[in-house]
């Protein structure tokens, strides 16, 4: 299986064409072609797998085939995507083929007309005439027919005859044998069109499944297990190897939801006599329950299930469903009794007869929450203080940002200036060869004050900024 989808990868590369290289003279004589070709020669076709570089199959036959050309074509003629077959007779000897995935260019075209007059890249965009216009290609085959085999029947590309292969065996096109297929995806075994099989059913997690299966082919156990699941399987994933090799396999923890039985109705005793039972998908048989539970309760009308409020609902006008004449016979039934519910929400629960229009009255005093005002009061203010507390301490912030602006802008260091020595001068004896002495006086204040306001401005700055990267970090620790 692997080994047929490799080779048919290739296949498509080798007919793949790189529109890039292709002079601009070709999209010109090629911009009028149409695909696909005449429709009363071809026609679509589908069922065409490529066996190897020679040989493809459609239906039960089996051709050689020779890649013909790759023309080119404008995307604005498409009118059709995959196979076409041009016939002779009942057999086929052409095929085309146009896939969405092919190469696709744009290229400048000059437009005359309805269509264009030529296409190349050189044409400016300054044209009044320009246009873009994007082209792509189709595959264009002709084939022979070699053979025809029955549908579990395998053509061999080497001694062209047909041959089937044992019971539970699978077909290599590329070897021309049969092998044995150990594939179960139920299991997770993979087998291979080389005869090989990589048996996954003993792994318990999807670490293991990603080991047996990458590990074992050598193409790489990846740090991060990317699942996605399959569309309509549930329980199966798409697993991808470090190369980028994807395969599916089976969740060795899955398990179906178990299906909730609904029809809690044993069949083998429906009870079509018991009304609190009815069989909800049979309507007329409810009816004959409900002609049958009325008959009944004519006949027994004290009985339980013969209850006066469903009866009655369904007859309101039998003798006994008139409350005066049944509240006689029987005052002490709960419905009998008149609703003298008066009773008023108050502190106590109890009643008040002084409400004579029934309607509800509160107090004052039933709402009263007592010291609860008292504690919200309380707990207001401390959130009003917290927060006039950290404000204060941004006031902070704010003038010690005003106070370094100052600085910058030279005010605060007029101070500084003003005490910063621009003499010092020092006086030294320095003795002579010939034995005199000579004084020398050094100032090395009259060489270094000019520098002092740039190395106190520097100092000040670090400091400032240092002091105020700690105190935001205090102030935040403090909230």
């Amino acid at each position: 299986m692997r080994s047929i989808l490799l080779i048919f990868a290739l296949c498509l590369n080798l007919f793949s064409i790189d529109l890039n290289s292709i002079p601009d003279q070709t999209f010109s004589q090629n911009r009028y072609e149409p695909y696909p070709p005449p429709s009363a020669a071809f026609s679509s076709i589908s069922g065409v797998s490529i066996i190897n570089y020679e040989y493809l199959k459609i239906g039960n036959d089996y051709y050689l085939y020779n890649n013909i050309g790759t023309p080119i074509f404008n995307l604005e003629k498409l009118n059709s995507s995959g196979f076409m077959a041009k016939y002779s007779g009942s057999n086929i000897i052409e095929l085309v083929n146009y896939d969405s995935s092919f190469d696709k260019i744009k290229i400048p075209c000059s437009k005359s007309g309805n269509g264009y007059s030529y296409c190349a890249r050189s044409i400016k965009k300054s044209d009044p005439s320009y246009t873009e216009v994007e082209f792509s290609y189709y595959d264009k085959y002709s084939v022979t027919k070699v053979g025809s085999c029955q549908p579990d029947e395998h053509f061999n590309t080497n001694t062209k005859q047909c041959q089937k292969c044992p019971d539970g065996q699978s077909w290599n096109p590329q070897t021309n044998s049969c092998f044995t297929d150990c594939t179960d995806e139920k299991t997770n075994k993979y087998g291979w069109a080389d005869g090989s099989c990589t048996d996954c059913s003993a792994a318990k997690t999807t670490g293991e499944i990603y080991k047996c299966f990458c590990g074992s082919l050598g193409l790489g156990v990846p740090e991060t297990l990317t699942d996605v699941g399959v569309i309509g399987k549930p329980g199966y994933f798409l697993g991808k190897c470090s190369n980028g090799y994807s395969f599916e396999y089976r969740d060795p923890d899955y398990r179906p939801d178990p299906k909730p039985d609904d029809n809690k109705t044993k069949p083998d005793d429906p009870k079509p006599d018991n009304p609190d039972n009815p069989d909800p998908d049979n309507k007329d048989k409810d009816k004959d329950k409900d002609k049958d539970k009325d008959d009944f309760c004519k006949k027994n009308p004290n009985d339980p299930k013969c209850k006066p409020d469903d009866f009655c609902k369904k007859n309101p006008n039998d003798p006994k469903c008139k409350p005066d004449d049944f509240c006689k016979k029987n005052p002490n039934d709960p419905k009998c009794k008149p609703d003298n519910n008066n009773t008023i929400p108050g502190p106590g629960g109890g009643g008040n007869n002084d409400n004579k229009d029934g309607e509800a009255k509160f107090n004052k005093g039933d709402f009263d929450d007592g010291d609860l005002d008292k504690e919200r009061n309380s707990l207001y203010g401390g959130i009003a203080k917290h927060i006039n507390d950290s404000l204060s301490k941004f006031d902070g912030i704010r003038d010690g940002i005003n106070q370094f602006v100052s600085n910058v802008q030279g005010k605060g260091f007029e101070k500084v200036q003003a005490s910063i020595k621009g003499k010092c001068p020092i006086k030294k004896q320095i003795l002579l060869p010939n034995g005199s002495s000579k004084e020398v006086t050094v100032d090395y204040c009259e060489y270094l004050s000019p520098v002092s306001e740039i190395s106190y401005f520097a100092f000040y700055v670090g400091f400032a900024v240092g002091g105020l990267i700690l105190f935001v970090k205090l102030l935040i620790f403090s909230i």
